[in-house]
């Protein structure tokens, strides 16, 4: 995100262009004062900054460590883990990216208490139909790749051996790492 501060409008007195872009899960900032640039070269070097910024957070995202077993076939749709902070117990869910008009776009959903159903994979198809723009042909394509609820476990087992993640009473869970002291 790119941003100009004018007097006044930042707490710590700066006057310039502020750029802030989450990279690998970490916000990564960077300030060009009009004290040490013009406001044309400042918004320049932050611009500039932006879109390198931008850059290493699509790949990031793209090269996140993730088997090839998490892919539900459809470019941008995998499974993955997530938790809470604070939270042992591990959640199972369907994300989608996609790139448009510049800016990742993310959305998740979970399968807590239940398995995949075809109402929620018909939901997930016809939110990337209407994102990308695809036709009615592609649509029932993707719509018809509907990973079995056996093939959605099977995939989750693979990922939480790969991962050493335990699985108990049919939930999965961080291992839970004791002091060698």
């Amino acid at each position: 995100m790119l941003a100009f501060y004018d007097y006044g409008e930042h707490g710590g007195q700066f006057v310039g262009y502020r750029v802030a872009v989450s990279v690998n899960g970490k916000l990564r900032q960077k300030y060009y004062s009009l004290n040490h640039y013009t406001k044309e070269k400042a918004y320049e070097l932050a611009k500039a900054k932006e879109d390198e910024l931008l850059g290493k957070q699509t790949y990031y995202f793209r090269n996140r460590v993730l088997t090839r077993a998490t892919s539900t076939g459809i470019v941008g749709l995998y499974f993955r883990f997530d938790h809470k902070s604070r939270c042992q117990k591990l959640q199972r869910l369907v994300r989608y990216a996609h790139m448009k008009d510049g800016k990742l776009l993310f959305k998740s959903w979970g399968m807590t208490q239940h398995d995949l159903t075809e109402d929620e994979w018909f939901e997930i198809c016809r939110f990337i139909k209407n994102t990308r723009g695809l036709n009615n042909n592609t649509f029932e394509k993707i719509l018809n790749k509907y990973p079995s609820p056996e093939k959605v476990n099977e995939i989750y087992d693979d990922m939480a051996k790969k991962l050493n993640i335990e699985k108990r009473d049919g939930a999965y869970y961080l291992p839970i790492y004791k002091d060698a002291a």
